[in-house]
This record gives C-alpha cells, structure tokens and sequence, in this order.
C-alpha cells in the first residue's frame, strides 16, 4: 500500500504522539504519592533536554528524508516492500 508523503508523515506523527503519551502515562503512574516541586522542575529539565537535544534533531531528520523522496506516492511500510 502506497500513501503520499504528507500522509507518511501524519502516520510517523501518531505514532510518536501514541508513544509520548505512553511515556507520560507510565511516568504518572510512578511514586505520584511523592510529588514535590523540585521533582516537577527535574522531570521538566529531562523532558526539554531530551527534546531538543534528541527529538528534535531525529524529527528533523526523518521529515527531511520523507519530503526528500522523488516520488510523492511511498509505501507505507518498506519492510514488505523489499
């Protein structure tokens, strides 16, 4: 199954949003009896650290890749497609 670039992305979109959440679930689900200010202020500096320093170049990296192929229609999965 082929989809158009812009609709490869929308996909590579949910997914990632899909496993943010799960991350945030799991992280709120850990010792939320013991929430205190510092630890709020903590999980902020890892969450902003980690998005500008890791997912933000690999979101980049990836939307430069898809909009880069030549053809505008690709397969959804390249795995089957081999």
């Amino acid at each position: 199954m082929k989809v158009s670039k812009k609709t490869l992305l929308l996909i590579a979109g949910t997914v990632w949003l899909i496993a943010g959440i799960n991350i945030l679930r799991i992280g709120l689900t850990v010792r939320t009896e013991k929430w205190s200010l510092l630890m709020c202020l903590l999980s902020l500096a890892v969450l902003l650290s980690f998005h500008f320093f890791v997912f933000r170049k690999m979101v980049g990296k990836h939307t430069r890749r898809i909009i880069g192929y030549e053809e505008e229609l690709q397969p959804f999965y390249r795995f089957f497609n081999r």
